[in-house]
């Protein structure tokens, strides 16, 4: 994952607490620092949907090139299939 994603996303947690100072504590109770610099270090892990491909592969789609252009770092994020038609 890209360190520009990394930063967005810390900076939408600075974002919060500055625009929500009267909920710092839900914040810092929602994103723990340790955990969320392990969460981003391991992107895109969990977020990655890997048992959804398995599901929709199980049901005979397959994996397709993107059907619209796309910059070189979401190739690699996002997954296209299709339902091959039958005969």
């Amino acid at each position: 994952m890209p360190s520009h994603v990394r930063a967005l996303m810390r900076a939408f947690v600075a974002w919060h607490r500055e625009r929500h100072s009267e909920d710092l504590h839900l914040i810092d109770s929602y994103f723990d620092g340790a955990a969320f610099e392990l969460e981003l270090a391991e992107l895109p892990g969990k977020y990655r949907q890997a048992e959804a491909q398995a599901l929709y592969a199980g049901m005979g789609f397959q994996e397709i090139e993107p059907y619209y252009d796309l910059p070189e770092v979401l190739r690699n994020w996002l997954v296209f299939m299709e339902l091959p038609r039958r005969a």
